[in-house]
């Protein structure tokens, strides 16, 4: 991406799964980085499937179209299918869905991660009917959907 190009990122850091104070702080550090080489960055405190946050997206949208789409919020029953069909009429470009693959019992995982993974997984595959789509075995996998 160039400079003047534009970034959106949504967290909840004391939603579910989220990283607290510190993540949030590390968070600001990191958009104050990618905007001192030029890029314009927003940072929406709150869950994506809030409708408040979706009207900052669109406000700060405008007519723009998102280029790449990262899905990596809420791991729970429906939750990333549920940011897909609110964010993919955006998109014009590229979805990259993270925790959608169970790494082949590489590492140690809870019940629970898996889970998590098996919940994300899903929602890909229900993401990528009728579209182009990928998976990548990297760590907790990612997937990739484009048109």
């Amino acid at each position: 991406m160039k400079p003047g190009g534009l970034l959106i990122s949504i967290d909840a850091p004391d939603g579910p799964g989220g990283g607290g104070a510190r993540a949030w702080d590390d968070l600001q550090d990191s958009a104050k980085i990618v905007r001192d080489r030029g890029f314009r960055v927003h940072v929406i405190e709150g869950l994506s499937s809030s409708p408040e946050v979706m009207e900052r997206v669109r406000d700060i949208l405008g007519e723009r179209k998102i280029n790449i789409l990262v899905i990596d919020g809420d791991h729970g029953p429906g939750a990333a299918y549920a940011d897909w069909t609110r964010f993919s009429p955006l998109l014009d470009g590229l979805g990259i869905w993270h925790d959608c693959g169970v790494p082949n019992g590489l590492y140690d995982l809870s019940t629970e991660s898996i889970e998590c993974m098996r919940w994300t997984r899903a929602g890909f595959d229900c993401a990528a009917v009728g579209h182009c789509f990928a998976t990548l075995q990297d760590d907790f996998g990612t997937g990739l959907i484009w048109s």
